[in-house]
């Protein structure tokens, strides 16, 4: 899901996006959600406050980023197996837009989907676990695209895979790929 940058909200202790800030420990950029890929967690129109920290970003963490040149047409680095997510972004170079998504996996990690639902088998564990995940709009039962990926990828080294809430209606790292921890812009703080 794409986010806009929000208009001038200034609030006590929070730096607005576009308005020369610092960006320093314990600062907040406030960014506009713009489209339903997050719905039911977060709804087109909300903003939300955004921190970059130096901690290191953790599975089911909701995000805004970079994604990868070329997300926009859903293009992959290496063409996907039938029933296989892409696995490597097709750019080297980060797109001019901020999305918010929900880490889902990080580097190492091995996943797959059944129906909306994620499975993750975490970097040096031996079997793969269903996320909790209470917080996901329905998708698609019965195995149909784009909720349904059951042949398992492997999360590159040095990077993040990010799934939108509203699995049938993200456009993420499903079809784009994972994206580098440098692409990340910071955390998304719920109220």
């Amino acid at each position: 899901m794409r986010v806009a940058s929000a208009a001038p909200l200034l609030a006590a202790g929070l730096c607005v996006l576009g308005a020369g800030c610092e960006g320093g420990p314990g600062s907040a950029r406030i960014f506009k959600v713009d489209a339903g890929a997050m719905e039911p967690t977060l709804q087109v129109g909300e903003r939300v406050a955004v921190t970059s920290d130096s901690s290191t970003p953790h599975v089911d963490e909701i995000v805004v980023f970079h994604p990868p040149e070329g997300s926009a047409e859903q293009r992959c680095g290496r063409q996907p197996a039938k029933g296989e997510m892409c696995s490597q972004p097709a750019a080297r170079k980060q797109a001019g837009v901020n999305i918010v998504s929900r880490i889902v996996a990080g580097p190492g990690d091995e996943i797959y989907m059944t129906d909306g639902h994620l499975f993750r088998k975490a970097a040096g564990h031996g079997s793969f676990v269903r996320e909790l995940d209470p917080y996901i709009r329905p998708c698609g039962q019965g195995g149909s695209s784009p909720c349904s990926f059951p042949k398992p990828i492997t999360v590159p080294a040095g990077h993040w895979f990010m799934v939108g809430d509203n699995r049938g209606e993200s456009d993420d790292s499903r079809f784009w790929g994972p994206v580098p921890t440098s692409w990340l812009v910071g955390q998304v703080q719920l109220f």
